[in-house]
């Protein structure tokens, strides 16, 4: 009997090894999807946008993936990141087929990675799937780098699934230093023809979490800050990234972090997609006083960052881009430290 007892209990410490090695773990008492970091030292995040996975040319811009796959790998070996972060549009219309293929590629990183979905990672209306096959397998893949819950999922209408927060916790005493959020900001809709954007229930589900979050924050000792903070990710732009680069320009409430040019076509894209209405997601936002960003992808081709209402607003670009394209892959290293302030580096194709 006892031999079987330390049999078991090799075996469960075998199965954990996998998240003790990444920094990887729940809290019990709360079921947070966690990681952790060391006060004083910068945590790294990568952010992957618009990888665009599937056959090229099966599916519009497609990506080429073994150009792509190569950049990526690139960067994680360079840059030996603690968190990536796949902003969106992972995969083309693939369903769940495209999700293990994904899962197989980021799980050869041996890094933590966490999945946010875009307005192609699950286009019922073309591919014939639903968003709940993709989220479901996703999260019981079993995967040990895989950081995804589905969270949020609306009563009617279009169900929004992947809004959900990972805590980061000091190394040493356990201690909840902030959050990372991660909001589903839906998909295209053809009847309507217009992008939808994030909803009253995931407002209320994000005000929720923040509270939530800031509660067990606040009861502890020597916190950097009053209220708990977070970065904040979704795939869609928000209005406020159009609001920030006009007053950004007029030197009127907003300040360049990383500045871009754009022409006609661009900011006629950026203030099309994310709606004529300021978001009442940003609102949120600054009404909570949590969130130091709001980081997306979608645009492609943009990558400008500005802090207004001391929330850094940015893109992040299009990581995937097909084999007869001469632009290089691109993407953002975000580092950063208990203080939460991120700064950011812009990194190319060798």
């Amino acid at each position: 009997m006892k031999l079987k007892k330390i049999l078991c209990l090799l075996l469960c410490v075998a199965l954990l090894c996998p998240f003790v090695s990444c920094g990887m773990n729940q809290n019990k008492k709360t079921d947070d999807l966690t990681l952790t970091m060391n006060r004083g030292e910068q945590f790294k995040i990568v952010q992957f946008a618009d990888l665009h996975f599937g056959k090229e040319g099966e599916v519009y811009h497609n990506a080429d993936e073994a150009r792509t796959i190569e950049f990526m790998t690139y960067l994680v070996e360079s840059e030996k990141p603690d968190l990536i972060v796949l902003s969106g549009d992972n995969i083309m219309t693939t369903g769940v087929q495209g999700i293990k293929e994904l899962i197989r590629i980021m799980d050869a990183y041996q890094t933590p990675y966490t999945f946010i979905f875009g307005n192609h990672d699950a286009e019922s209306s073309l591919a014939g799937y639903c968003k709940r096959d993709v989220s479901d397998y996703l999260e019981n893949s079993n995967s040990p780098y895989l950081l995804y819950r589905s969270g949020y999922v609306e009563d009617t209408g279009e169900n929004r699934y992947g809004n959900f927060s990972i805590s980061l916790t000091d190394a040493q005493t356990g201690d909840l230093l902030g959050a990372l959020v991660m909001i589903d900001t839906g998909t295209y809709d053809y009847a309507a023809g217009c992008y939808q954007s994030i909803t009253e229930g995931q407002i209320a589900w994000y005000k929720s979490e923040i509270g939530r979050l800031n509660g067990i924050y606040s009861e502890q000792k020597n916190n950097e800050h009053e209220i708990i903070p977070t970065l904040t990710y979704g795939h869609m732009q928000l209005q406020e990234h159009f609001i920030a680069y006009q007053k950004a320009e007029k030197e009127d409430g907003a300040a360049f972090v990383y500045e871009q040019e754009l022409n006609g076509w661009m900011s006629n894209a950026v203030l099309g997609e994310a709606g004529a209405e300021p978001s009442p997601f940003y609102t949120a936002m600054k009404e909570m006083g949590s969130a130091k960003t709001y980081l997306c992808g979608h645009m492609h081709g943009l990558f400008y960052h500005i802090k207004m209402d001391g929330i850094l607003l940015g893109f992040c670009p299009q990581i995937g881009v097909s084999s007869n394209q001469r632009k290089k892959c691109k993407t953002f290293v975000y580092s950063f430290d208990e203080n939460f302030s991120p700064n950011l580096r812009l990194v190319e194709e060798p």
